[in-house]
């Protein structure tokens, strides 16, 4: 079991001062830039490399001796006992470049690859989602929990969609056995906010098949400080190295697992 450092107070206060300027460069460039692939469904503007510039500028100054591990390269990866921060300047990097109005900024600080601290910051709405491990998680400074709902007919299923064509296809598969049980299903295209969602209770279920530290190492961190319960999609623990992800309000969780067994989802 891993020994814990005491939260520094400080390390949720610069992580999101951080992730509001990101949120303000990715706001004055909206609309403004242009798209570089890097590989297949998978882009990136101009403003991820400033948003993450920005980032980093601030933290280092704050920490110096902390390690990164961001998206857009630029990191000093590292595993261990190492104080690593994880980002991604712009979640939803593809609703930002097509004028969809969902996308965010994920912070979080890790220890052990375990994450500490995690900010997620959507600017167009400036709803800042926070935790702390053991403190629980916020909006706006406003502690928040998982949704209360327990009949799998009201549940509000989220889910992103993988850039390679298999794993869109295990998507599929296992959204077909939800999606005859469930209110109905939601796409947001940023995961760091659909997390960020089924703590705040606006989201019952979510699930991704592929997804990246940066994706999940503070929205994960958000469910569970909020009440709710993370897994892999098998039922295992969950890591930020882990690939895939299942979060919910608790009360769904094994009833997920269920139907995905039932239906012989691929695993």
């Amino acid at each position: 079991m891993t020994d814990f450092p005491d939260i520094n107070p400080q390390w949720r206060v610069v992580a999101e001062a951080a992730a509001r300027a990101a949120g303000r460069i990715a706001v004055e460039y909206r609309g403004q830039v242009e798209t570089q692939s890097k590989g297949l469904r998978n882009i990136v503007t101009e403003a991820d490399f400033l948003c993450q510039a920005e980032i980093k500028r601030q933290l280092s100054a704050a920490f110096p001796d902390h390690r990164f591990l961001a998206e857009e390269t630029d990191s000093t990866p590292g595993g261990g006992a190492e104080l690593c921060w994880v980002i991604d300047p712009i979640d939803g990097t593809t609703n930002y470049s097509y004028g969809i109005p969902i996308f965010c900024t994920s912070i979080a600080l890790t220890y052990q690859d375990a994450p500490l601290v995690g900010v997620v910051y959507d600017p167009l709405r400036d709803e800042m989602y926070a935790a702390e491990r053991g403190r629980g998680a916020s909006l706006n400074g406003r502690p928040i929990r998982v949704s209360e709902r327990t009949e799998m007919v009201e549940a509000l299923v989220g889910l992103e969609w993988a850039t390679d064509p298999p794993l869109r296809l295990e998507t599929v598969r296992r959204l077909d056995p939800l999606a005859t049980h469930c209110m109905t299903v939601r796409s947001p295209g940023a995961a760091a906010l659909s997390l960020a969602y089924v703590a705040a209770g606006a989201l019952d279920i979510y699930f991704n098949v592929k997804l990246s530290p940066w994706d999940v190492a503070a929205g994960c961190l958000l469910i569970e400080e909020a009440g709710g319960r993370v897994t892999n999609v098998q039922g295992g623990p969950w890591s930020i190295h882990g690939g895939n992800y299942l979060g919910t309000n608790g009360v769904f969780h094994d009833r997920v697992l269920e139907l995905w067994r039932s239906d012989a989802v691929t695993r």
